[in-house]
């Protein structure tokens, strides 16, 4: 590690404006190969001379890059390699990066990274774009911007194949989805040819006192709340008022929806595991 050092002050004695670094940290133990590349980066951050940098540790070019390239630069980069790239300006503006163009890619936040990420998949003008998980550990204001830009990329003519874990992001954004369980398809369609296979309407409220749900349709009790899934909501929802009413009983936190999507899944995964 010494003579690395003393091999690279040498090379940069005379401030060159372009420094080639052929394998630099190769053969070095893990402390070596830190302090070379905390020397590099120091010495990048002083002079800015371009470096051209080779190397079989996939650790070196991407802690080189995060701690000395901007975000454009590493857009230009990606941009480079394809034979018709999308404009950067365009990219950025479609990520909601452009007033962090000029930023090193380590003092971004966890939330601008993912965009950055994105925005690298973009260089390219792909038709096709697979996105695994893109909102994993946002918070809800950086979840909902990250649904709107992609239904932008959507409206650009995008074909987008999404991966989640949560429902409504799968309802807000997905044209057609399909349903995994263990590996395998359990349903795909729309959210609504999905929803005809289920009970159309569920109504839910607070447990009203004993009395009120006698002969209603199928009902369950969870957490002092009452759930009724039907396909006749008029008709159980005006039984269901006209009880409360002539019993003068208020039905607390009343709500009428259509069956979630999560809902469904519950019961398609169920149904799943129970045939195996």
């Amino acid at each position: 590690g010494e003579r690395m050092k003393m091999e690279l002050i040498a090379a940069l004695l005379h401030s060159p404006r372009v420094v080639f670094l052929d394998e630099p940290t190769i053969g070095l133990d893990v402390s070596a190969q830190r302090a070379i590349r905390d020397f590099l980066l120091a010495y990048r951050e002083r002079r800015r001379p371009a470096m051209i940098l080779t190397s079989h540790y996939m650790d070196d070019i991407e802690r080189l890059c995060e701690r000395i390239l901007s975000e454009q630069e590493v857009i230009d980069l990606f941009r480079g390699y394809y034979p018709h790239p999308r404009p950067l300006d365009e990219i950025l503006r479609i990520v909601g990066l452009e007033e962090k163009r000029e930023s090193l890619i380590r003092r971004l936040s966890g939330g601008q990274v993912r965009r950055l990420d994105l925005a690298l998949a973009l260089a390219g003008d792909p038709d096709l774009l697979f996105l695994d998980e893109p909102t994993s550990g946002f918070d809800p204001s950086a979840r909902r911007s990250a649904w709107e830009m992609i239904e932008g990329l959507r409206e650009l003519g995008k074909t987008i194949l999404l991966t989640t874990h949560y429902m409504d992001e799968a309802e807000r954004l997905s044209d057609r989805l399909a349903v995994i369980a263990d590996g395998r398809i359990v349903a795909e369609g729309t959210v609504a040819s999905l929803r005809e296979q289920e009970a159309a309407t569920v109504i839910s409220f607070r447990a009203p006192p004993a009395g009120i749900l006698d002969a209603l349709d199928t009902r369950r009790l969870e957490d002092g709340r009452v759930t009724i899934e039907t396909d006749e909501p008029t008709r159980v929802l005006h039984q269901l008022t006209s009880r409360a009413a002539g019993a003068g009983v208020e039905l607390d936190e009343l709500r009428v929806a259509p069956v979630s999507l999560e809902d469904i899944y519950l019961k398609l995964t169920a149904t799943d595991e129970t045939s195996e």
